[in-house]
This record gives C-alpha cells, sequence and structure tokens, in this order.
C-alpha cells in the first residue's frame, strides 16, 4: 500500500517534515576538530585529557595545523617551471615559525605536508 499513489508522495513528505528541526539544528552546527567531542562526558578520561591539555598546552597533546594559501589560487606548491618558489616559500615561513615560538624545538616539529594538487 505505501508504494501506490497518494502514499508514496506523502509518506516521504510527512518524514521530512518531521526532519525538519533536527535539520534546522544541523545547518547551524559548528565544525570542529576538538577531541572533547569524542570523549564521553564527566569520564576519567576526559578529566584527564582536559588537565593535560590546561598544564602542558593543546598544542603538545594534540598537534597544531596551519594552512597556508597562497595568493595566486593558480599557483601549484611543486611547480618545477617556478623553481618550487611556492614550496620554498612556504618551508621558509613554516620553519620561521617553528624557530620563532620558544616552546617548540625542531625535533617536535614533523616536517609540513600537502593537500591539493601539486
Amino acid at each position: 500500500r505505501v508504494v501506490r499513489f497518494p502514499y508514496n508522495v506523502v509518506v516521504p513528505i510527512v518524514i521530512v517534515l518531521l526532519t525538519l528541526p533536527f535539520d534546522f539544528y544541523a545547518f547551524n552546527y559548528d565544525t570542529t576538530d576538538e577531541n572533547l567531542y569524542f570523549l564521553p562526558k564527566h569520564s576519567k578520561v576526559t578529566q584527564a585529557y582536559q588537565r593535560m591539555g590546561s598544564e602542558f598546552g593543546y598544542g603538545q597533546v594534540y598537534a597544531y595545523q596551519i594552512l597556508m594559501v597562497p595568493d595566486d589560487p593558480t599557483a601549484k606548491i611543486l611547480d618545477k617551471s617556478n623553481n618550487y618558489k611556492l614550496w620554498a616559500q612556504t618551508r621558509d615561513a613554516i620553519f620561521g615559525l617553528v624557530n620563532a615560538s620558544a616552546n617548540v624545538h625542531g625535533r617536535n616539529f614533523e616536517g609540513p605536508s600537502f593537500a591539493g594538487s601539486p
């Protein structure tokens, strides 16, 4: 019966209308990479994670990530014709940040990685 008219139209519409309150919440949900959302609330593990973060800093607990976007959106990071200029600038900027920070040592720096088309 559900696959026949008018049920095949009415039932999906009713289901979609019932989900609308949840959909509006989902559209306003902020995305994050925070680990606390993956841990059970009020557990010892969560408390330990928060304590470690407050004592050592979250950069030690969960590494920071830097996204560098070139001025030219068509620039390729490994462009041989441009003598790898963008790669060298990006590498130098990242190592400059590492060297300028008193709390970051070269041994803690894993190295740059990139995403997208090389």
